[in-house]
């Protein structure tokens, strides 16, 4: 069983997707793209495609992908290898559960309550647990294990006791189990549907949340780290945009005394960007050293796209430099502005959407 090496991808790139935007007001004039340097540009001589969401990302043959958090729309992980091992990843779960017994409240006391039972799903190889959520001592936290070539996908979700609100969410989780299909992360499906780690999920008869992470990490410059989340969203939330952010931050920041500070930051790039379908807002910036960190790059672009539009989902890209222990400022950057930038424009305009030219099946 894999997951804490899941979910220590996952937290690495919420880590990296979710800096603080205080550090990227400052503005110059918007620079030129740089030439690439011979040991930069040598690293996209070889390249391979990924697929993420319903879109295409290039990277460098030697690049180390990552996908983190999934929504399909239900939270979702792959536990690699573990098709077999549903009952035993089960039976672990249930005893993490007695110690937590205690913490059980109200309609989950009653005669009837269905915690802790475990029930086939209608879809083959699939096991649905009824576990107790961490956030309440009456709700269930509903996991259900599905067979998927050979992994395991856990699909959860906290949900209600009472018996109407469960049954509802326990018959999405089922649609949405029938719906993951197996592929191979170094391979580019053609058939309709969204890709996830280790899976394609096929398109839903009507409009759900679909999320996915992806981070990248080059191996000739180990502190470099880009990452992507897209999300379909139900609505536009104005608040998500970076440029509103940006000039909240800098009014922060010199409220905060920090202004001297501010002044030094380098901006190679700040305005609004069109990177086809999505019409967003970009920064990149050079911060200088701090008490407790030193220099660092980061860069990022968001796009808030069209709501219910699964091909101009929400967009937040990131890249950052001087990481390490995914920590931004931990080491020196190793590679320059101009590197920095050329690395960023190589993998953010390489983003398209997939092709498909297969029915699903």
């Amino acid at each position: 069983m894999n997951t804490h090496l899941l979910r220590g991808n996952a937290a690495a790139i919420a880590v990296v997707c979710v800096l603080a935007i205080p550090l990227i007001v400052h503005s110059t004039a918007k620079a030129a793209s740089p030439s690439p340097s011979d040991r930069v540009s040598v690293l996209f001589k070889k390249m391979r495609t990924v697929c993420a969401g319903r879109f295409l990302l290039d990277v460098p043959e030697s690049a180390t992908v990552i996908f983190g958090r999934a929504d399909t729309p239900y939270q979702t992980y792959r536990l690699e290898g573990d098709g077999n091992n549903a009952d035993k990843i089960i039976d672990e779960y249930l005893k993490a559960l007695e110690k937590e017994r205690y913490r059980v409240s109200n309609e989950l006391l009653e005669p009837e309550s269905l915690l802790g039972k475990v029930i086939d799903g209608p879809v083959p190889g699939q096991r649905i647990l009824f576990d107790l959520s961490a956030a309440a001592g009456d709700e269930y936290h509903i996991k259900s294990f599905t067979r998927v070539g050979n992994d395991l996908f856990l699909q959860s979700a906290n949900v209600f006791a009472d018996r109407a609100y469960y049954s509802k969410h326990l018959s999405q989780i089922n649609e949405a189990a029938a719906r993951l299909r197996p592929r191979d992360n170094n391979s580019v499906p053609t058939e309709s549907g969204f890709c996830i780690d280790g899976a394609l999920v096929h398109d839903a008869e009507h409009y759900l949340v679909e999320r996915v992470q992806l981070g990248v990490r080059l191996a000739e410059f180990p502190d470099v780290h880009f990452s992507l989340e897209m999300v379909r969203k139900s609505r536009k939330i104005e608040s998500d945009a970076l440029e509103p952010r940006l000039r909240e931050a800098e009014r922060d920041a010199i409220q905060m005394g920090m202004g001297a500070w501010y002044a030094k930051i380098k901006t190679l790039r700040r305005g609004e960007r069109i990177l086809k379908p999505w019409s967003g807002y970009e920064v990149l910036a050079h911060l200088p050293p701090q008490k407790h960190e030193g220099e660092s790059h980061h860069f990022n672009f968001v796009a808030l796209g069209e709501p219910k539009n699964a091909y101009i989902p929400t967009i937040d890209m990131d890249l950052n430099t001087g990481v390490k222990n995914n920590r931004p400022g931990a080491v020196t950057p190793s590679v320059t502005d101009d590197e920095a930038v050329y690395i960023w424009d190589r993998l953010t305009n390489s983003l398209r959407v997939r092709p498909v030219t297969t029915p699903a099946k």
